[in-house]
């Protein structure tokens, strides 16, 4: 089991079993902070919270990350979170065709919000990748 798992993107969600013993939220956002919180407190799970991404890059053992490409000028966090030396796990629906180095592609899925937004559906296929040390 897992000392330190990162969790990034626009409010994270969380569930039990998940096996980390130790689970930190990290974002800028105080409000996607806050949403990561009380849906953690929905599901019974314990959650740190922290907007210092490199304090929670040093604790990780898991890194996993969504939702953080809507802006092109986040693509070196993917390299930052690779030299951390964590497997990170990266879901994006943002930028069609990313191949990014060190990541290996681990499927494509349909998805939309719920509630639907209503977004483009360009942005309805979701891409998982994953990057190992």
């Amino acid at each position: 089991m897992g000392e330190g798992l990162l969790r990034g993107g626009r409010g994270a969600r969380f569930r039990r079993g998940g096996g980390a013993r130790r689970v930190i939220a990290c974002d800028l956002d105080p409000d996607a902070l806050a949403a990561s919180e009380a849906n953690a407190a929905l599901n019974g799970v314990s959650l740190e919270l922290s907007d210092d991404l490199d304090a929670c890059l040093a604790l990780a053992d898991r890194v996993t990350a969504a939702d953080i490409l809507y802006d092109r000028d986040n693509l070196p966090l993917l390299a930052r979170f690779r030299r951390a030396g964590a497997p990170v796990l990266l879901a994006d629906s943002r930028i069609a065709g990313l191949q990014p180095p060190g990541y290996r592609p681990l499927g494509n899925w349909h998805a939309t919000t719920w509630p639907d937004l209503g977004e483009a559906s360009e942005f309805n296929q979701v891409r998982l990748f994953l990057s190992e040390p």
